[in-house]
């Protein structure tokens, strides 16, 4: 698959919609009048940059997949996916966790919840034994879910027929479904939100959406390449209205059963339009400065949370009264100058470490080439 500079500008917009969330829940809302509601009501649908990272994962993945399949899956092939694999998410988040450490690492609560996080399993155990580093690792859950499928995945592209894949997907779809449905009225919420288990569905329509795009899957290529804009109205305003109708909620009855697929199929169509025939809708997401923040996107979603904290502690200490009366100008202030720290750390790692370590991934098929460097969330 070839480099398609709106999907940069695409995760450029879905990692500020994660931070706008966060900075919203980090600025103090005080005065409740109409428009701090509305305003905090809205900024809250910022994890949703979430799921679309999710999205797009599967779908640059699949791609990548796909082209090695085609190429031939050698074992060198596949050992050679790893390894880029590796090089592209371990270094700043190893790094980022090693830093924690130093501070934190004595606690023996804490020693084993780096554990939890040096193995990628943060979203098993925080929903049965919740968190005491939150404020600082929090965000973390979703790489843990996008680990899982990069270890799994693979296996399953490469070793079943193409043109059985697409109906294991919509299977395991439903069945996904039924499960977030089983652990919500059990009162399962926080491990529905953050589990593998009930989150792959959006990985997995970003796969299909690559099956369609590779010619198997003919039943919904017309919906998801040829009519991209009818699914991503359709799928974006059902989601709105059963929102609107079932109650606004991250853990909630919608989210809880269709909701995150829903979304997930909207974002496919996004998807579908900006890598099918030329579009209007790609011309604002090819802006230099939204593919810039793009490509240091996976850096900006890891450092972010740290910014975030220490400038909430800062401003209390050196105002403790630093909001204006008004909660837009407060976000807004907030959220320019957390961004603006963040995307400088994300910039400098980005420059010294990411960069360097992605010329020495293996040499991959040309096919590939334009999705391998920006497949990993953030």
């Amino acid at each position: 698959m070839h480099y398609v500079r709106s999907l940069d500008g695409l995760r450029g917009v879905a990692v500020l919609a994660v931070l706008c969330m966060h900075a919203a829940f980090a600025t103090p809302v005080e005065h409740r009048e109409a428009t701090d509601v509305i305003a905090f009501s809205v900024l809250r649908f910022g994890w949703l940059g979430v799921d679309c990272f999710f999205v797009l994962s599967g779908f640059l993945i699949t791609s990548i997949l796909l082209s090695v399949r085609d190429g031939g899956a050698t074992s060198s092939a596949f050992a050679n996916f790893y390894a880029r694999r590796a090089l592209r998410i371990f270094p700043i988040y190893y790094l980022y966790l090693g830093v924690l450490a130093l501070p934190v690492g004595q606690a023996p609560a804490h020693t084993t919840e780096l554990t939890w996080l040096a193995t990628y399993t943060q979203n098993v155990f925080w929903p049965l034994y919740g968190s005491q580093l939150w404020p600082w690792v929090g965000h973390l859950w979703s790489l843990a879910i996008e680990e899982h499928f990069y270890l799994i995945w693979p296996w399953i592209v490469l070793c079943v027929t193409p043109r059985n894949v697409p109906r294991l997907i919509v299977v395991t779809i439903i069945g996904v479904i039924a499960l977030r449905i089983a652990a919500f009225e059990t009162g399962w919420g926080g491990f529905v939100y953050m589990s593998t288990l009930t989150r792959m569905d959006s990985l997995l329509v970003g796969a299909l959406l690559s099956y369609a795009r590779a010619g198997f899957a003919p039943s919904l290529a017309p919906w998801l390449l040829s009519r991209p804009a009818w699914l991503v109205v359709g799928c974006f305003s059902l989601y709105l209205l059963a929102q609107l109708f079932a109650g606004i909620g991250v853990i909630g009855l919608v989210n809880q059963s269709v909701g995150y697929t829903l979304f997930a199929f909207g974002c496919a169509g996004v998807i579908g339009n900006l890598t099918g025939q030329p579009s209007r809708c790609a011309r604002p997401l090819e802006h230099s400065s939204i593919v810039a923040v793009g490509r240091v996107s996976y850096g900006v979603y890891i450092y972010h949370m740290p910014v975030f904290v220490l400038l909430k502690v800062v401003l209390r200490m050196l105002h403790p009264a630093w909001q204006t009366g008004s909660y837009l100008v407060d976000f807004c202030s907030f959220m320019l100058v957390g961004t603006a720290v963040t995307l400088g750390i994300a910039a400098v790692s980005y420059r010294l470490i990411e960069r360097p370590l992605l010329r020495l991934k293996p040499a991959r098929s040309s096919a590939a080439t334009g999705a391998a460097e920006f497949s990993s969330v953030g």
